[in-house]
């Protein structure tokens, strides 16, 4: 299967075009919206180490019997 010329040289050349994401992008709408009152010029941890995660609320099944 041939490939025209033009979409041969279209492709890299768009990819190259895209921004690349920034590692320290900053807080993000989410904190933000969480904590409207904090500066967020303020930091000593990249934003981009910061990572939430983990399992939500109620969803580790307890030690003993409640």
């Amino acid at each position: 299967m041939r490939f025209p010329a033009g979409l041969v040289l279209l492709v890299p050349l768009l990819l190259s075009a895209m921004p690349a994401p920034a590692a320290d992008d900053g807080p993000g709408q989410y904190f933000r919206q969480a904590w409207p009152n904090t500066d967020f010029s303020r930091h000593s941890v990249p934003f981009g180490e910061i990572a939430s995660g983990g399992v939500a609320r109620d969803q580790i099944p307890p030690i003993d019997d409640p």
